[in-house]
């Protein structure tokens, strides 16, 4: 099964960093790179705006921008007409480098499927979050302390950056901002190509001043805590684990939670059964016992039985390999003699006939002829030094010595840093190493911030959003289940949405739209004679006629059979006869037919009646309209 999305080269960036962060500490074997090669390999990456038609099922997908991280779609998935809105994780407001969603644009869907994470929160405006974290990191920077900052590695982690480098060029050079991770550089290399996915803002700014996006001179990428210890001043950290589970932010966090003018910062909320979690919600003890673990090299005794066990299995392998071709060479050896001997006999036999004329029989011979089984050819490989014409040639005469340019030192850090971290998780396998762990003791006196930086839809806006979208069907998940039950409520009360759905976790769900939509084809005689009137981007027409499903209709005279017409002669009515035919023999596909003379019929209005388009059609009709359409 292949599958659809948006940012799956920094999100295979981000599994391969999430798996070097926990086989750093434990013999983690929850899944292997090849595990998210395989997954990542099913992806197809699109545009947006881009429509995708999937083959065979007539199901065609588009993705609009979210407006939630980079890459983060809505998807409209359509089938026979209907609309099926998939919208979860979406932001109405713009930021720095994302535009905001484009769901206001995706009205009346048959089905909408939303998420109702935040119905119950009202966030404060982006610019009051942004300064109150800015004063608190200035806060402890001013008492010599340092800040940890937990986001992502490639989603909000980008308009967080933006805002800190702006601090980070204002304060003194005392204080020093890292983004430590082991794939941080790959992921920046990687969204700078990405130029569709950012606001208008951004992009205009590219284009005007020629500035690549997430340059963040102030901020240093580091790939490790080395870095970070050598300086001895106060540090500003922007880490990726946002569950304090491995990796760099539980090992920041096991040394400064126990300075009290130290701080750590939460810019989203964490997921449950996490470390995090706990101390967001402030249900973690004051003393916590924290499990650490490191990967260290082999030494001495473990590290000779070590070699000794993969010399054993080496040898192992190459004993196996040397006895498979020794087999595979008796076998071509048996093979040759068996062909030889038959070759011999052959000329023995055909003393009359050609030597090599490997057609031709004696006719003493009796009964079938032998096919020889699995026989065996030499294969030589003769390489030649020299041309079709005899002339020998030295290719090395016609080679264009290319001298290639300095790189800059940016281009050398930045393309050191890129195969550092490609090569990290590589040389971590390949040596041999072993876990040791070890159980620390924390008193936790650090500060605790929370601010929401999540990019996501508030309640409120929520309810506006419904009522500007107005789906027929609704289906609410990824929520708890008071404040579902609740928005659920309020959408059948306030919009009139009456089938409303919201599973629990994991469980398949039917819904339908509810509407009787048949596919029709219609004769070629019917469509050319239809009045079609526009209405707004259709046309319309009046067709009075009646169904027929699996009947094949006898056939008018002068239309096929027998008649005047069957010599094809019957000119369009021929065709619209055949065409009938072709219909009647397609499986499950009904036939509209109309009658030769249609009973009159009410006049119906079709659309939106405006004065001004009112007004212009008296004029058109030569009347004067006493009334003005402003």
């Amino acid at each position: 099964m292949t599958s659809v999305a948006r940012f799956d080269v920094v999100g295979e960036h981000c599994k391969c960093f999430l798996l070097e962060a926990h086989r750093a500490q434990e013999d983690f074997s929850t899944f292997t790179l090849d595990d998210v090669d395989q997954a990542f390999d099913n992806i197809t990456r699109i545009k947006y705006s881009q429509t995708v038609n999937l083959p065979g099922v007539g199901i065609s997908i588009t993705a609009y921008p979210a407006g939630h991280m980079i890459g983060g779609s809505v998807w409209r998935i359509t089938k026979d007409g209907e609309n099926v809105v998939y919208a979860v994780d979406y932001n109405h407001r713009r930021e720095w480098h994302l535009n905001s969603t484009s769901l206001d644009i995706l009205t009346w869907p048959a089905i909408l499927i939303t998420d109702t994470l935040n119905v119950a929160y009202t966030s404060p405006k982006r610019r009051e979050v942004l300064g109150q974290l800015l004063a608190a990191v200035r806060e402890s920077l001013n008492k010599q302390a340092n800040v940890l900052v937990l986001a992502d590695t490639a989603g909000r982690s980008f308009e967080l950056l933006q805002v800190l480098d702006q601090l980070a060029g204002k304060m003194s050079g005392a204080s020093q901002f890292f983004f430590v991770g082991a794939c941080t550089q790959v992921v920046m290399d990687t969204v700078t190509t990405m130029v569709d996915f950012l606001s208008d803002g951004l992009q205009a700014q590219m284009n005007e001043h020629k500035a690549m996006p997430f340059r963040f001179p102030n901020i240093k990428r580091v790939q490790s805590l080395d870095a970070i210890n050598a300086h001895p001043g106060p540090k500003v950290v922007v880490t990726a684990e946002l569950g304090l589970e491995a990796g760099f932010s539980r090992q920041l966090f096991a040394q400064w939670a126990a300075n009290p003018d130290n701080a750590i910062i939460f810019t989203r909320r964490p997921d449950e059964d996490t470390l995090a979690h706990s101390i967001y919600h402030n249900t973690a003890p004051d003393t916590l016992q924290l499990r650490l673990g490191a990967r260290v090299e082999l030494e001495g005794e473990e590290l000779e039985a070590h070699r000794a066990e993969r010399e054993m299995r080496e040898h192992m392998d190459e004993t196996a390999a040397a006895s498979d071709a020794a087999a595979d060479g008796m076998g071509r050896e048996m093979g040759m003699d068996v062909q030889e001997e038959q070759l011999s006999s052959d000329d023995e036999d055909h003393e009359p006939y050609e030597r090599h004329d490997l057609l031709a029989f004696t006719a003493s011979k009796a009964g079938p002829v032998q096919r020889r089984r699995n026989a065996v050819f030499p294969e030589d490989t003769h390489t030649m030094d020299w041309d079709d014409y005899g002339l020998k040639v030295d290719m090395s005469r016609y080679r264009i010595e290319v001298v290639p340019e300095a790189p800059e030192p940016a281009a050398e850090t930045a393309m050191d840093q890129r195969e550092d971290s490609s090569a990290i998780l590589t040389a971590l396998l390949e040596k041999p190493t072993k876990v040791v762990e070890h159980v620390v003791e924390i008193s936790l006196k650090c500060k605790v911030h929370r601010f929401d930086v999540e990019g996501r839809t508030d309640g409120e806006s929520m309810k506006r959003i419904m009522e500007h979208v107005k789906p027929r069907n609704l289906v609410l998940v990824q929520g708890p289940p008071a404040e579902t039950k609740t928005f659920a409520e309020f959408c059948q009360s306030k919009l009139g949405i009456e089938n409303i759905v919201t599973p629990a976790f994991g469980r398949p769900v039917e819904i339908t739209s509810g509407r009787n939509i048949f596919q029709v084809k219609l004769r070629e005689a019917l469509v050319s004679a239809l009045d079609l009137r526009r209405a707004g981007d259709y046309e319309v027409a009046w067709v009075d006629g009646v169904m027929a499903k699996g009947i094949k209709p006898a056939a008018p005279e002068g239309e096929g059979g027998d008649g005047e017409g069957g010599n094809g002669e019957g000119g369009e009515d021929a065709d619209a006869g055949s065409l009938t035919s072709n219909i009647d023999m397609d499986a499950g596909v009904p036939e509209l037919g109309v009658d030769e003379e249609p009973e009159p019929h009410d006049v119906v209005f079709v659309g939106d009646l405006r004065l001004s388009d009112f007004k212009r059609l008296l004029i058109d009709e030569g009347y004067e309209p006493p009334f003005s359409s402003r």
